[in-house]
């Protein structure tokens, strides 16, 4: 649950004030009477970041650069993709060398693909839609 920027604040002043959980629990329940109170991780979590960033915003992590080595795979995935579209992902990985979880991951988020199997099944004809309502009309 995110907590606004008040609520944070009086976790954390009450925190101090106190230096009990529990007590800061206590005092979340008479305050806020109509909201469950937060889980002591939870309010381990709003201190922690208060005391690194001096902030009681909820910061959003950044996002970690790609590797080298993931680049790379991606690239070469590309264009075995682009060559040969019917390629199982266990096939690619062993050919690039690199795990079929990598792989799957690149083929997901990176080039947005997604696995697909074609099946063929055969045509319906004409008769086939007399039995098949024949057959929803029984009890």
């Amino acid at each position: 649950m995110k907590y606004t920027i008040p609520e944070r604040v009086f976790l954390v002043s009450k925190y101090y004030e106190l230096k009990y959980m529990s007590l800061v629990i206590k005092a979340w329940n008479t305050q806020f009477k109509n909201s469950t109170p937060p889980k002591y991780s939870t309010i381990k979590k709003i201190i922690s970041n208060f005391e690194k960033s001096g902030s009681v915003a909820h910061v959003v992590p950044k996002p970690k650069n790609p590797s080298a080595k993931r680049e790379a795979t991606k690239k070469r995935l590309e264009k075995m993709v682009a060559d040969f579209p019917s390629l199982s992902i266990r096939k690619a990985a062993s050919a690039v060398g690199v795990s079929p979880t990598l792989t799957y991951s690149i083929y997901t988020d990176d080039l947005h693909l997604s696995a697909y199997k074609f099946h063929i099944w055969h045509k319906l004809e004409d008769k086939d839609y007399e039995k098949r309502a024949k057959f929803a009309q029984c009890p």
